[in-house]
């Protein structure tokens, strides 16, 4: 029998966010997530890689999921997957295993002849997980940007989709996350003081700041700047959000602001 790895470290390349973690012994001690705005350009993740090796310095066996491929920097998501796969090999020259979804773990070489089965498939790895937990369960998470929803059934994961093509057809990848999505998104009018007021359809706030007025974010969850680059306070979400219905900050009262809040915080879960 294979000796058990001591030291393993995990990594997620999204296109936002890289995340590593460390486990020793079978234990997870350490993790971190790093803002990494991958559509300004590849060397975002390389800087991130190079702001967390204290985390998987001594690392027996690194093991990558990914969704970064689909940033818009690539021609393709198979191109996606390839740069990554790069990046990976240069980068990792020890054992490095790729989660292919169906395929199980494979070795970089087998990954880039299955890059539909790598390509975003970091909801299968934790649904996996979930399945030899739980015979029968509904798998639902939440990141900055988007939802998984995944049925799991005699213990096996019982998707409908695969591909984000396909789940977004199923309903199994609902684009709408805690952090990043931003208002118009969740809803095109809200009641203000009453009247069912449209929505300005421009990025001028996020879910970050509804969430944050209610005061149910922890602001190291969100890591990227705001809507206009300013503080990301009580008062600056406040006029973020003031700014989508034709308003000022001082228009309302904070408790009209929060209602307003508490009125896209519940659109998004219905």
């Amino acid at each position: 029998m294979e000796k058990r790895k001591s030291i393993v470290a995990g990594f997620d390349i999204g296109g936002a966010h890289l995340k590593v973690t460390r486990a020793e012994n079978g234990r997870i001690v350490e993790a971190v997530t790093i803002a990494t705005p991958l559509w300004l350009g590849l060397d975002t993740v390389t800087l991130a890689f190079e702001e967390t090796a204290a985390i998987y310095a001594g690392a027996d066996l690194n093991a990558f999921t990914m969704t970064g491929e689909l940033a818009d920097i690539f021609p393709s998501r198979d191109a996606g997957v390839a740069a990554l796969l790069d990046e990976i090999s240069t980068r990792f020259p020890g054992e490095k295993l790729i989660y292919a979804g169906p395929s199980g773990f494979v070795g970089v070489e087998q990954a880039t002849r299955l890059s539909a089965d790598v390509a975003s498939a970091n909801w299968h790895a934790t649904a996996s997980l979930v399945a030899k937990l739980a015979g029968d369960a509904l798998f639902v998470d939440m990141g900055s940007t988007t939802t998984d929803i995944i049925a799991v059934r005699n213990g096996a994961v019982a998707n409908d989709g695969y591909t984000d093509a396909g789940r977004l057809l199923s309903g199994e990848l609902v684009y709408t996350g805690f952090t990043r999505t931003f208002l118009f998104g969740v809803a095109s009018s809200a009641p203000v003081r009453g009247r069912l007021t449209p929505l300005m359809n421009e990025y001028f706030a996020s879910i970050a700041d509804a969430h944050r007025i209610l005061g149910v974010l922890d602001e190291k969850d969100d890591r990227h700047a705001s809507a206009d680059g300013k503080e990301k306070t009580i008062d600056g979400s406040v006029a973020r959000l003031a700014r989508m219905i034709g308003r000022d900050a001082a228009d309302l009262t904070l408790p009209e602001w929060r209602e307003v809040a508490r009125w896209f915080s519940a659109q998004q879960l219905r």
